[in-house]
């Protein structure tokens, strides 16, 4: 989890159109690494095109809605 493409890890940088779900299945937060049941949180997803393949593919990320917005506030 957290690898992007060519291996590297991408982390939050890249990450787009935030939704906030509640989630029933058992996610690990991107942030604090912590699991989280029954909660809500905030779900990220990053894309990928190769151009020289054709391989295209999507990562999503989940973050505890508290620790986002501490993240999106201390954010550069």
């Amino acid at each position: 989890m957290g690898k992007g493409y060519f291996e590297k890890d991408q982390g939050l940088n890249y990450v787009e159109n935030w939704r906030l779900k509640y989630c029933i299945i058992p996610r690990r937060c991107w942030l604090t690494k912590r699991w989280c049941m029954f909660k809500y949180m905030y779900v990220g997803s990053n894309y990928f095109n190769s151009p020289v393949t054709g391989v295209h593919f999507s990562e999503y990320y989940y973050v505890e809605a508290k620790q986002f917005l501490l993240w999106r506030l201390t954010k550069d």
